[in-house]
């Protein structure tokens, strides 16, 4: 993927607990492309994806617990408070640019 392909929209600073020993402290960018692409997974990091509709998307973080559907900490806080928002935007990502702030969801 050609890196001027990459929007960057802005930047979230977030925490979570994980095994009790360990956690996430960190500062992630949020990056958007659309364009196909292929998808090759690092096991170590994803143990599966699929593609969805919104719709679909936010039907499975609701059922996800009671599923056994695991999803990472930072994704259901962007999706919480950014994902559809951007989702029903996609043809004006230039009017969802904030490069200044980092977003605090601690």
């Amino acid at each position: 993927i050609p890196l001027e392909s990459m929007e960057f929209l802005t930047r979230i600073h977030y925490q979570a607990p994980s095994d009790g020993q360990w956690g996430e402290h960190e500062i992630d960018y949020i990056l958007f492309i659309q364009q196909d692409v292929d998808v090759c997974a690092n096991p170590n990091e994803v143990s599966d994806y699929k593609y969805v509709s919104a719709d679909q998307l936010k039907e499975l973080i609701r059922t996800a617990e009671s599923k056994d559907v695991k999803i990472t900490p930072w994704f259901k806080l962007i999706s919480d408070s950014f994902l559809f928002n951007w989702w029903d935007n996609l043809s004006l990502l230039q009017s969802q640019k904030d490069l200044q702030t980092i977003h605090r969801m601690l």
